[in-house]
């Protein structure tokens, strides 16, 4: 989990928020890019940071999110504080983002945790840079400035693998 030095919370008003949960239920990839990279510190408000717990406690243990009655059942059962079941019902509630909503959200939430990243290496170095600890510096600023939400693997070619090895003997 992400360390919050810099205290920032996410840049989006309460609904766009919870419309972040809303992105994690339909684009999985959102879920697994960000999930342990988001510190629930970067939540506004307290509710959207317990059912993050919820999920990333679940979701670790089963690959897979709960439903809803799984997400009420734990608040209820943890005895979180304010409106989290209310919050709950709402995320499960909302309809399905379009794919420039989901999209937004995806570009917003990877450059907030990027730039905080870069942040929380910046000041980290301040102590290390007291006692001379630069090499220790510059691998935290080339971790935080290298990290990358959109990995991209390639494009894998399968098609007439045998004739092409040949062609390559």
């Amino acid at each position: 989990m992400s360390k919050n030095l810099t205290n920032e919370s996410f840049p989006f008003i309460e609904d766009i928020e919870q419309s972040l949960f809303r992105g994690f239920l339909q684009e999985r990839k959102m879920w697994v890019d960000f999930k342990d990279h988001i510190s629930t510190e970067y939540f506004n408000k307290s509710e959207h940071a317990s059912v993050f717990k919820i999920f990333k406690v679940f979701f670790k243990k089963y690959v897979e999110f709960p439903s809803e009655q799984q997400c009420l059942d734990i608040a209820k059962r943890k005895k979180f504080k304010g409106d989290v079941e209310k919050v709950i019902k709402n995320i499960y509630d909302s309809p399905d983002l379009k794919r420039s909503e989901l999209d937004y959200l995806y570009d917003e939430c990877g450059t907030f945790i990027k730039n905080n990243k870069i942040q929380n290496a910046i000041l980290e170095s301040v102590s290390l840079l007291e006692q001379q600890k630069f090499l220790e510096i510059e691998e935290k600023i080339k971790l935080a400035t290298a990290w990358n939400n959109q990995v991209e693997l390639g494009v894998s070619y399968s098609e007439n693998v045998a004739e092409r090895f040949a062609a390559l003997e």
